[in-house]
């Protein structure tokens, strides 16, 4: 007996210690705030569906059933007057955003004063909720901002809201911002005296109001004066404003800093708020808090680095030095590689190009500069139509071809997490396996030049089944040393299409031309990978067909395999000065008559749609008695047709290769750049009309 009342004990004692801890009960308040965050999201994803944007929407049945759900939800027990107001505001958004239901929203975002019987910060909080929605829908008078008084009721009305913005609970900050507006629009010079009066009233009612901190970093976003030199007047002023505050009404240097920073003509700002926040750390007890000004105070210091070497250039390397020793990076080459590109930047800005060599001769002790990849187009007349037989080809396989073979980057990740300019590119991870890089060949033909890439690949039958895709291309083609150039960016796929492309120049009479309709992709797969053809075809290159002032282009192809390989060796995108030269070479007599036989047709075209009724063309609406202008016709358009309409005869298949190159040499580029040509005489007409005295 004794024994089996032991074990009774033992396992009881045992189920004790195993049984588990009771949970903590999660308080009202924190019940109230979890529910209705779990509300919100579910209502904000339904709101979603149907919110009109910029666009006209007629459809709002999943707003109606979010609003059906806040209503049941109002009634529930579970939610502290808090979030009840929170919930109503809510449903004002869902009155507004379905049918512009003003009398109803405001009428929900009131339901809370009447009802609820509120008492100090949630009574503020619906009065702030109540003055939001009457000043998005208008109800509420708008100060007139030609008006030379303010009227006293706006007055006393905005000094009343900013009362309220009290340190525990920050929902009035935003109020401040609206006084201060309210100020700079009735008040005009007067505003900052206002502004002082106002923020002295407040800290009496609350000795311990952050509320000027939060009126300074409100106007740090929401700042803007009518016009740009009055935005320049105005945010120096509002910097004098605060710097002249005392004790803790002052914001703090760091506060100051990061504010001047964001614009460059408050550079001398900038530089003596960033001085004072090195010589005066700022510690907090929040570690978060902390971390955000340890960094504002790394930004301090290479800001004042970077403003003495560029003013002191011929030290710039010992200016990095020291900078790099204060953050704790000395003998960080990569950091200091980058810190004098960055000073190089600046003075390229300011044209110093003595300076600017200087110092970035000092950076190549540390990084040399890469060689120029150099690579070539050659004339191949009769080229195959397709990929696939462009690479089976036995001249693709004798030629010599480019790799993809420069790691991209000089630090990938920093670039990935920082450069906003990479948005959106996916590339894969390099594992440090040994790959086969991909091929690049280029030729030309009589449609265009062409460039083909060669993209190697262990899992193609995953990627031809669907189960995985092709790392994608960004790519870069000037068709010159200093034109503008093309930027394309696409994933190899059968069928696939350009992903996005534009060119870094507008059109104009010079031949540059917008190719997002006009460069062809064409890519086949391939037992071993993925090969694609990129077109330029001539009529969108005419201005840059191979001759002795264009004797090559600029390339770089970007593979983001394995972190990103590249022809050139670019450190970051868009690096112009890391393009590739892709020298032509065996464009002999016949090849330029092969190119410029087919540009004198298409020229021929759009030369006679300018000049057709039918097409109301460019040309022919100058000559219009009512709708064109027969003067500037007569004076300067009809001479220039009446130069190129003798060459139209001459446009026959039987031409020989001399007649081709005289015709091309004579009206060619006038006839492809006709609408374009006219258009810059039409400018420079009305330059002598409405200057003449």
């Amino acid at each position: 007996m004794k024994k089996l009342m032991f074990v009774f004990s033992v396992l009881t004692a045992l189920a004790v210690v195993a049984a588990p801890a009771p949970k903590k009960p999660i308080s009202p308040a924190k019940a109230s705030q979890n529910a209705w965050m779990a509300l919100k999201k579910s209502t904000d994803d339904l709101i979603r569906k149907n919110f009109k944007g910029g666009f006209a929407n007629y459809w709002h049945n999943d707003i109606d059933a979010a609003l059906k759900k806040l209503n049941e939800e109002l009634q529930k027990d579970i939610y502290l007057p808090r979030e009840k107001i929170e919930i109503c505001r809510q449903i004002a958004r869902c009155h507004l955003e379905a049918t512009r239901d003003v009398n109803a929203a405001i009428a929900a975002v009131e339901y809370p004063i009447k009802n609820l019987n509120l008492q100090g910060a949630d009574r503020d909080l619906a009065a702030a909720k109540l003055a939001e929605v009457k000043r998005i829908t208008s109800v509420e008078p708008v100060a007139d901002p030609t008006a030379k008084k303010a009227p006293k009721k706006d007055e006393a009305y905005f000094s009343a809201l900013f009362a309220k913005a009290k340190a525990p609970h920050g929902y009035g900050y935003g109020l401040a911002a609206d006084y201060v507006k309210f100020c700079n629009a009735t008040y005009g010079k007067d505003m900052f005296a206002k502004l002082d009066k106002m923020l002295d009233d407040n800290l009496k009612l609350n000795p311990n109001s952050d509320a000027l901190f939060a009126v300074f970093n409100n106007l740090a976003v929401t700042w803007n004066p009518q016009g740009y030199t009055a935005t320049v007047k105005g945010r120096k002023e509002l910097i004098e404003f605060f710097i002249k505050r005392t004790d803790k009404r002052r914001p703090t240097s760091q506060q100051l800093f990061s504010y001047a920073a964001n614009y460059d003509y408050l550079a001398s700002y900038t530089y003596k708020f960033a001085k004072e926040f090195i010589a005066n750390p700022i510690t907090v007890k929040d570690p978060h808090a902390q971390k955000r000004i340890d960094n504002a105070l790394v930004q301090a210091k290479r800001y004042v680095a970077l403003t003495d070497a560029v003013e002191d250039y011929s030290d710039a390397d010992d200016i990095a030095e020291d900078y790099l020793e204060s953050i704790g990076k000395k003998g960080d080459k990569v950091e200091y590689a980058k810190f004098l590109s960055d000073v190089a930047k600046q003075l390229n800005k300011k044209h110093n190009e003595k300076a600017l060599r200087k110092v970035l001769a000092m950076r190549e002790k540390v990084v040399p500069a890469r060689k120029q990849v150099k690579t070539e187009c050659f004339w191949w007349a009769d080229a195959p139509r397709d990929v696939k037989s462009v690479v089976d080809s036995p001249v693709y396989a004798k030629a010599k071809k480019g790799l993809l073979n420069l790691k991209y980057g000089d630090n990938l990740k920093f670039l990935i997490e920082t450069d906003a300019a990479l948005t959106g590119r996916e590339m894969t991870v390099d594992d440090g396996a040994k790959f086969r890089p991909t091929e690049f060949f280029a030729y030309a033909d009589g449609e265009g030049v062409r460039m083909v890439l060669r993209l190697f690949l262990d899992n193609i039958n995953d990627v031809k089944n669907g189960f995985a895709g092709v790392p994608g291309f960004e790519s870069y083609v000037a068709t010159g040393i200093d034109s503008p150039y093309h930027c394309l960016m696409f994933s190899p796929k059968e069928g696939g299409k350009m992903d996005a492309s534009f060119l870094t120049q507008y059109d104009n009479f010079t031949g540059h031309r917008a190719n997002r309709n006009n460069i062809r992709i064409d890519t086949v797969y391939l037992d071993d990978g993925v090969a694609s053809l990129i077109t330029f075809p001539w009529e969108l290159v005419f201005a840059s067909i191979p001759s002795d002032k264009t004797p090559a282009w600029y390339v770089e192809f970007i593979n983001w395999m394995k972190g990103g390989y590249s022809l050139g060796g670019s450190t970051t995108v868009h690096s112009r000065s890391s393009f590739a030269e892709m020298k032509f070479t065996g464009f002999d007599k016949a090849a330029m008559a092969v190119i410029k036989r087919k540009l004198l047709i298409k020229g021929r075209n759009i030369f006679n749609a300018s000049c057709s009724p039918r097409e109301n063309g460019y040309i022919e609406k100058w000559s219009d008695p009512e709708l064109g202008d027969q003067k500037f016709y007569l004076a300067k358009v009809k001479p220039l047709v009446d130069s190129i309409n003798p060459y139209l005869k001459k446009i026959k298949p039987s031409m020989t290769e001399d007649e081709v190159l005289e015709t091309y040499d004579a009206v060619g580029e006038k006839m492809l750049n006709i609408n374009f040509i006219v258009e810059n005489m039409r400018r420079e007409w009305l330059d002598d009309v409405f200057t003449a005295e």
